[in-house]
């Protein structure tokens, strides 16, 4: 690469793009689900009516659930729930603040928890049931429970699962002798949100879902989406396949956070073009064509949604260093150079009467209902690929006290599980994938369910994510590691 003036890399960016589409190839975009409204809304209208391309998204951590709003309004109404039912996400670690109203809602409320995550970290102390599905099965034992709460069979869900009969049978009584809150994790497929829906109405409960991301809620209802269904799955693909020449990434390490890295890799070493713009110099930009630095979230102000599609206004710190800028700055410069202005904007709060007006709109989506596929599972050790480093504090109260990073890639496994295969602690294994092999110090755990694992990310030039397939879920092979 070689340095240029900001203004320059622009023109750089519009005549690469104005190539491409001159070519007949399309433009698409992944922005990071951590952003601005002002962010979204803009971008949006730029590939809408600049670049005539729905390719957008942001779910870059793989899900493929759009937000839905809850049928509660505070933490407040959180704290009040009689019952609580959490599958697909450990709070504690994810929604912190959440997981201390559930706690305090248990402890001083004296309502009645249950759990369906696996690998839960802190909030097992508090639950009536702890259920503890095996990697990749916690709609199963969903579906299990919605069976039981409608009195019909299901035996045959739980085959695999890890979870007993006399569990599922205790959670649908608890959930019809007390109103629940339904939590539904960010690791829910559609088809787990769609059964989590169907409970609710069962047992006249309130539901609240959760996505993975700073201002997921922001970016739907702004519409960085493609109206015709395409996932970020979708729009590799069709990288890979060359539909796709241009891609704009913003504020994400695809390599890292898009659970496929095989996917990733072919689709932007396919790509014409590829303008990357983001605070650091990661794995994808090392593919970039153009880099633009990124502005920080304390260096723009803006709006976000909250967890109750509450409308939260940010303050600027102080002004960005540098060329860096946010992401609402580089469309309305790129699009003036495209010559197709987004809009006359000198500063975020220009484009927040615009937010505004769009979170007056009906926003709605439709999506087939995916559910976790078994063929990845099956014949392995089922293993939950997480970053390991919120899993390395040690637990105090009402919350985990993150007092140290992971200092290297870890496999956990239940002590006798670890057992059974004659490892133990600190011992170094081989983690098998297909034909991927990464050598890591295995762990023990007794959160771990007895027959699954819990599988590190997020280290640097360790591509755990070239084994996954989509989902944080994938079977396993362990073996002892020669010295």
């Amino acid at each position: 690469m070689r340095g240029l003036s900001k203004d320059e890399a622009l023109d750089y960016v519009s005549s690469r793009l104005k190539e491409v589409g001159a070519s007949g190839g399309r433009v698409a975009a992944l922005v990071s689900p951590h952003l601005t409204n002002e962010d979204y809304l803009l971008t949006a209208k730029l590939m809408k009516d600049v670049m005539y391309s729905e390719y957008m998204d942001y779910r870059l951590y793989g899900g493929e659930a759009y937000p839905e709003k809850p049928t509660i309004i505070s933490l407040d109404d959180v704290e009040k729930a009689e019952s609580y039912l959490v599958v697909g996400e450990d709070l504690s670690l994810h929604h912190p603040v959440l997981g201390l109203n559930v706690a305090k809602g248990c402890q001083e409320g004296g309502a009645s928890l249950y759990l369906l995550v696996t690998a839960d970290s802190f909030l097992p102390k508090f639950s009536t049931v702890n259920a503890n599905p095996l990697p990749g099965y916690e709609e199963r034992v969903l579906e299990a429970v919605l069976c039981a709460v409608k009195g019909k069979q299901y035996d045959d869900l739980l085959k695999g699962t890890g979870v007993s009969q006399s569990d599922v049978d205790g959670i649908a009584k608890g959930l019809k002798d007390k109103k629940p809150l339904l939590i539904g994790g960010s690791r829910l497929t559609p088809k787990g949100r769609s059964l989590l829906r169907e409970l609710r109405e069962k047992v006249n409960g309130d539901a609240l879902f959760l996505d993975w991301g700073g201002n997921p809620k922001g970016a739907f209802q702004m519409g960085l989406w493609s109206s015709k269904g395409e996932t970020v799955k979708d729009i590799l693909e069709k990288c890979v396949s060359g539909e796709i020449k241009a891609l704009i990434v913003s504020a994400m390490d695809v390599f890292r956070d898009y659970p496929d890295g095989e996917l990733v890799r072919k689709a932007f070493s396919n790509l014409e073009f590829l303008v990357v713009h983001d605070m650091f110099f990661t794995e994808t930009v090392a593919y970039a064509d153009c880099f633009l630095p990124a502005a920080s979230f304390a260096e723009d102000g803006g709006t976000v949604l909250n967890l109750f599609w509450e409308l939260q206004k940010r303050k600027r710190a102080f002004k960005p260093k540098g060329d860096s800028m946010p992401l609402w700055e580089v469309v309305v410069k790129l699009s003036n150079s495209l010559g197709k202005p987004v809009g006359d904007f000198e500063s975020v709060d220009d484009i927040t009467p615009l937010v505004e007006d769009r979170l007056k709109e009906k926003v709605e989506a439709s999506q087939s209902l995916k559910g976790v596929e078994g063929s990845l599972l099956k014949g392995y050790i089922p293993a939950l690929f997480e970053y390991p480093f919120y899993k390395s504090g040690f637990k105090a109260d009402f919350c985990n006290a993150f007092v140290n990073l992971a200092s290297e890639p870890s496999v956990t496994l239940h002590p006798e599980h670890a057992e059974e295969l004659t490892f133990k602690s600190g011992d170094m294994v081989i983690v098998e994938v297909d034909d991927l092999q990464f050598r890591m110090k295995l762990l023990t755990d007794d959160a771990i369910p007895r027959g699954g694992a819990l599988v590190s990310l997020g280290f640097a030039d360790f591509p755990v994510t070239r084994a996954l397939k989509g989902l944080w879920y994938r079977g396993v092979d362990l073996r002892a590691a020669k010295e």
